[in-house]
């Protein structure tokens, strides 16, 4: 695995001084990523303390509310490997770290059959595209709504917990972690519970506790200038506490600009009967967005998680449209397994529709003249076979349907975040860097607290589940590895 972490300046068993409890591991965060990090070291014999800010058995997390289709950007994970590599690698933009991206593509097979083992994790074909082969079952149903206990990820989740405890695993609940510092030997953590604050002092600290997607300061100073704007489609319980203790401690940020999401009715930010699904990412990459001045802004073949970024950064996210005809509605629109024709309708969207793009322009309070004109250069490059001739010019894979055939139909949208892409900056082992571009001896992260595999320019999106899944074994197994070289050296 690399390089060995160097050991502490005192070995992790020494004795207490501070009057907290002392473990080789505490892992901050249940999701996905902390209870295999924290599972893994207790089985290579390290002591595990995990921190849970949620207070039942069930809490909420992203991990557990997931859709459960494991992927690496919409590859199979258990492609061959080697094919694997040289798919991302033609794919990954210059400014992701490719050399994180291939070492979650070189141990996901490893450890999805460790997964298997100590989760009891089963799997079931999704769909008939290679990325959909293992999707955690039972599967979500194709329903709207938020449907989640039993499904897929909460049984693994429960199972896994199960297996932490089993090797020797302190999970505690309705602990809000508040402070981590530095100590010789090696950290001590904070954590306030309902009732007093909780100290543990250890070896090693693994973060894992996600993102910053619920946390508006965070959001507004780094993602969009209206929170409220924004669609929460998330456990919101990713407040970039984590994120913001290490970089208290020194570690050094990736850029944080960027999410994971899906366009959704704007009607989702009241009806919770519209979120997480049905999503309209089909009908925005088919047709095309506009604001209320009727005027495209941004490439929609760059795919829907690209376009819902773009919308979270204009000064009013929630008052775009997406425009497309009866040919799409009928085409595109039923694409998906929980498809926007019929469901948004269905579930209480608005949609606005007309016979005419003036009398659409009128209904849905757009500049008229400026709409039939972006839809005339749309169609006239379609035609042309040359979308680039459009403004702004489209230059992703993602083809795009003429808007000729009435009725014609507007639907206004918002941007759903699930989670944050930037954090905090790793190397290969896990090990959270410093400013100086040196690890921070002793700390680890894993899963959405952690930066640099996807994002960018490009908004590249590597998969939620895949790599909170590997990056939360390696810093298990890093974490473990620290600790008994802190032995050895002391010995």
């Amino acid at each position: 695995r690399g390089k060995r972490a160097r050991p502490p300046d005192v070995p992790a068993y020494a004795s207490n001084k501070r009057g907290g409890a002392l473990v080789d591991v505490v892992v901050i965060g249940g999701g996905l990523a902390g209870l295999t990090a924290a599972t893994r070291a207790s089985q290579l014999g390290a002591k595990v303390r995990l921190l849970e800010q949620g207070n039942e058995p069930e809490y909420p997390c992203n991990s557990r509310y997931a859709g459960g289709v494991m992927h690496l950007s919409y590859n199979d994970p258990e492609r061959p490997v080697e094919e694997l590599v040289a798919d991302l690698r033609s794919r990954c933009p210059e400014d992701i770290d490719f050399k994180l991206v291939e070492k979650v593509a070189r141990n996901i097979a490893r450890a999805l059959h460790w997964l298997r083992q100590n989760a009891d994790a089963k799997f079931v074909k999704g769909g008939a595209k290679p990325y959909e082969r293992l999707v955690l079952a039972p599967p979500r149903p194709a329903q709207s709504k938020l449907k989640w206990p039993g499904r897929g990820p909460d049984v693994v989740l429960r199972n896994l917990t199960t297996r932490a405890k089993a090797s020797g695993v302190e999970i505690t609940l309705g602990a809000r972690v508040t402070g981590l510092r530095k100590t010789s030997a090696g950290f001590q953590v904070e954590a306030q519970g309902e009732r007093n604050t909780l100290t543990v002092d250890a070896a090693t600290v693994v973060i894992a506790d996600g993102g910053f997607q619920a946390n508006r300061e965070l959001l507004e100073q780094n993602i969009t200038p209206d929170f409220a704007g924004l669609l929460q489609r998330n456990a919101g319980t990713g407040l970039g506490t984590g994120i913001r203790l290490a970089e208290s401690i020194g570690a050094r940020l990736t850029d944080l600009g960027a999410f994971y999401g899906h366009l959704v009715s704007l009607q989702a930010l009241q009806n919770e009967e519209l979120w997480p699904y049905p999503y309209v990412d089909p009908l925005a990459t088919a047709g095309m967005v506009v604001g209320p001045d009727g005027r495209r802004f941004v490439d929609e073949s760059r795919g829907a998680i690209f376009v819902a970024n773009a919308i979270a950064r204009q000064k009013n996210p929630a008052s775009f449209f997406i425009i497309f005809d009866s040919a799409t509605w009928n085409s595109s629109g039923r694409l998906s397994k929980i498809p926007p024709n019929p469901n948004l309708e269905r579930y209480g969207a608005k949609i606005l529709s007309a016979d005419t793009l003036s009398e659409l322009a009128t209904r849905a309070s757009i500049h008229g003249v400026s709409l039939q004109e972006t839809v005339r250069e749309r169609n006239a490059a379609i035609d042309a076979g040359n979308p680039e001739l459009m403004s702004p010019p489209r230059t992703g894979d993602l083809s795009a349907d003429p808007i000729k055939t009435p009725p014609f139909y507007a639907v206004p949208i918002v941007a759903g975040i699930t989670h944050t892409m930037g954090g905090l900056m790793i190397d290969t082992n896990a090990q959270v860097q410093g400013e100086d571009g040196r690890p921070i001896e002793g700390l680890f992260a894993a899963g959405t607290t952690v930066g640099g595999l996807e994002g960018g320019e490009n908004i590249f999106y590597l998969g939620g589940l895949c790599k909170a899944l590997t990056l939360g074994l390696l810093a298990g197994e890093n974490a473990a590895e620290f600790v008994t070289a802190a032995r050895n050296a002391a010995q």
